[in-house]
């Protein structure tokens, strides 16, 4: 959502996301994020400032995620 940081990446297990954003008044399609792939606000997620992204879902789906804060656990301890 606009104005907020995104804290969460999310793996999709099943469904369809989409990522928009508003210009001048209207949405734009930016992605589209099906089965198996990763989804986030990359600039407000990597650099936990506001973003100006909105991710929709599209169908039902089934979602898992990881917080920032594991994100980054994980990147010290494998990378």
């Amino acid at each position: 959502m606009p104005g907020q940081v995104c804290e969460n990446l999310y793996f999709i297990q099943k469904g369809l996301l989409k990522c928009f954003y508003i210009l001048r008044g209207k949405a734009v399609s930016d992605w589209f994020f099906g089965e198996t792939e990763t989804v986030v606000s990359i600039d407000s997620f990597y650099n936990q400032v506001p973003g100006e992204d909105f991710i929709e879902a599209l169908e039902d789906c089934e979602l898992y995620y990881i917080s920032f804060q594991e994100f980054q656990d994980l990147s010290i301890t494998y990378f």
